[in-house]
């Protein structure tokens, strides 16, 4: 079985809907998993529309997804955009869930972290929005691949700097971004009750990031990253 790391197109539902199934296998807890298949299926949609913003994953030669990485240029617009193309269908098909407090309440935290003043704080926009490898794929490389290939993407965009988010108890993706050089900042509470620590990463103006050309091969996270969600 042969793989390569590509570039995720809208059309692709199988494939998107395969990154929305790899997602909630390995970040069950997480606050876009509890939304379901359908409304993740159609925000990774709109990250693979979105002119500022991408996909890359590691795809077999039959169409098997073993690892996905989303990334954005500003999250800002990103939520515009999903709340403009897929807003209401996503609310329709959450239906009386959005009844719940606690979920209603977890999207307005989402919303307020998307706003938040990025300058104020130094902080760059562009940002991984998510990070997974499929259990089966894990000990092969692929976060060392697709954070390669991620990096491409940001510095095609003349970006020098993004941030990454992980939850504060996600030990093994947190040593992956320290293998791979990125810099404590603070832990943060982006919803309420929960830690998520925030690193950020220099993009290389080399071909390949230093750290990565090093240590590629070796390096995957053991446990997956859901940034703000």
């Amino acid at each position: 079985m042969t793989q390569a790391i590509v570039d995720i197109r809208p059309h692709e539902s199988d494939l998107l809907a395969q990154i929305a199934t790899v997602h909630i296998a390995e970040i069950p807890d997480g606050f876009l998993t509890s939304l379901g298949p359908a409304v993740l299926t159609d925000m990774y949609k709109t990250i693979a529309e979105s002119e500022g913003s991408f996909i890359v994953a590691c795809v077999t030669d039959d169409r098997e997804i073993l690892g996905f990485l989303a990334g954005s240029l500003g999250i800002r617009s990103l939520y515009r955009e999903f709340l403009r193309l897929r807003g209401m269908r996503s609310m329709i098909r959450l239906g009386f869930a959005l009844l719940s407090p606690s979920r209603m309440g977890r999207i307005l935290e989402t919303l307020r972290y998307s706003t938040s003043d990025e300058d104020a704080k130094n902080l760059p926009r562009a940002e991984i929005l998510n990070f997974c490898v499929a259990r089966h794929g894990h000990r092969q490389g692929l976060g060392g691949q697709l954070m390669h290939a991620s990096e491409d993407r940001f510095r095609s965009a003349n970006i020098d700097r993004i941030r990454i988010v992980t939850g504060q108890s996600q030990l093994s993706a947190q040593s992956f971004y320290k293998k791979i050089g990125a810099n404590y900042v603070c832990d943060v509470e982006i919803h309420s009750g929960t830690l998520s620590t925030m690193f950020t990463w220099e993009i290389s103006a080399e071909e390949s990031h230093p750290e990565l050309q090093r240590q590629s091969l070796s390096l995957d996270p053991t446990r997956d990253t859901e940034g703000q969600s």
